[in-house]
This record gives C-alpha cells, structure tokens and sequence, in this order.
C-alpha cells in the first residue's frame, strides 16, 4: 500500500478562529503541492462559523521561507508558471475572504513568505522576526502581484528596500504601520489569540472592502514572466543562504 501524502498545512480551530499552520521542515518552505494544501484550506474556510482565520508556522524559527528547492525547477518556465499561478490564487482568496485574515510571523518570513504575511489583513510578529525577498539576489522575482499592489498602502522604503533583497527588521515594519503588533515569542501563539480577542474583527472585515486596488491589473503576469530567467537563477545559492539564518 502506497504512503499517504502527509499534507504541509494543517487545519485547526482555537476558540472561534482557525488556525493554518505551515508545517514543513524548520524553514517551512512549501512546494507545489504545499501551495495546493494552504490555498484549500482556505478555500475550506468559506461559510465558517469562526471570526478569524490565522495563518502561522510551527516551531520558532519560521513563518515561511518560500517556495522549495523541490518545486523551483529551474529549467522549465512551465512549472514555475504552476507555481506562480497558485501563489496569485492564494493571495486572491485572502484579500477577498468575507473572515480576516491574520498572519501570525513567528520567525522568518522571506519571499512568498513576507508575499504571504502582505496579504493578510493583519500581521502579528514576534519581535525577532525579519522579512524579505531575498531571492531576487538569485534570480527569483516575486511569485505574486502584492509587491505591486502594497505601493498604495504602506510606505514607499519598504517597497524600495525589499526590491533589493535585503532583510528588514519587525520593529521597522511596526512603525511603519505595515506590522499591527508585536509580540514577544514566549507563549506567542497563545497571546496573539488572546489579543485578537479584544479586537473589533467585525471592523477589520468592513475595512477589506476599502483596501486600495491598483488601478493597473493587465500585462502583470507576461511582466513576472520577461524577470524570470531559468538561466539566471541560482536555487542552490538561496537553499545555502537560506541555511545560514
């Protein structure tokens, strides 16, 4: 009898708020069918009963650090094209979600990991935790259109500093207002639940539907696409860099 495919995102329900923990590794990286599971899960959220829906890592070390080495293949434009069209359907469901969307960042959250955590409606993050898009130093852009869309809602630097690949700080992000709270790691998951208790979820539902939209949405993808070099990337070199933190 063949193994069952453990899934890479479970499902559970804390008092009236599901939780989505990324589970794969200590880097919590997904691969195509890691973004199958997350995109599902939401997905199976519609006409819940909960107030909120949480997005998370397990353990301490990671939010999410992207996408595999497992799913990156470098030599087919196809299969990143895969990857690249399950991404959007994710960040889609989440801006459009009728329940708040929550990133709890309880580590690393680089490249579709700080995509990921962007469009949630809110991000709660342990102070340690650093975001980023490190894998345009390697030849990976962006896997969604959020990086396009957050220039009208949050401060330019950030767009500016994220475009070079470099890691920003959580407490930078919190005063920039693009990070909601930060708590500390101990019990982390736990007071963050705590703490969305005694928010209003009801108004941050009502503010999704003013989310400013980009007033340009054609050509995006044949954009992502003219970045993407299957030559130019280096999955070995972001696998190291990803090694070192």
């Amino acid at each position: 009898m063949p193994l069952q495919r453990v899934a890479e995102v479970t499902s559970a329900r804390q008092d009236r708020i599901a939780v989505l923990e990324i589970s794969m590794g200590t880097a919590n990286t997904l691969d195509y069918l890691g973004l199958c599971d997350l995109r599902d899960s939401l997905m199976a959220q519609n006409g819940s009963d909960c107030d909120a829906i949480i997005i998370t890592g397990s353990g301490e070390r990671s939010f999410c650090m992207g996408a595999s080495a497992s799913c990156r293949d470098a030599g087919s434009i196809a299969s990143f094209s895969e990857l690249h069209t399950v991404a959007q359907e994710i960040t889609g469901i989440m801006r459009k979600h009728t329940l708040p969307v929550i990133a709890l960042v309880n580590g690393y959250a680089l490249d579709f990991g700080f995509e990921l955590a962007l469009s949630a409606d809110y991000i709660i993050s342990v102070s340690g935790a650093k975001f980023g898009i490190p894998g345009i130093k390697f030849g990976f852009p962006p896997l969604t259109d959020i990086f396009t869309d957050i220039t009208l809602n949050i401060p330019g630097w950030v767009y500016r500093e994220s475009k070079t690949g470099s890691l920003i700080d959580a407490p930078r992000l919190n005063e920039a207002g693009v990070i909601g709270k930060i708590l500390p790691p101990q019990g982390f998951r736990r007071n963050a639940i705590d703490y969305l208790k005694n928010l209003n979820l009801d108004i941050m539902k009502a503010n999704k539907s003013r989310r400013k939209k980009p007033p340009y949405t054609v050509f995006r993808n044949s954009i992502f696409f003219q970045l993407y070099q299957p030559d130019c990337t280096q999955i070995l070199g972001l696998e190291r860099f990803r090694n070192t933190l």
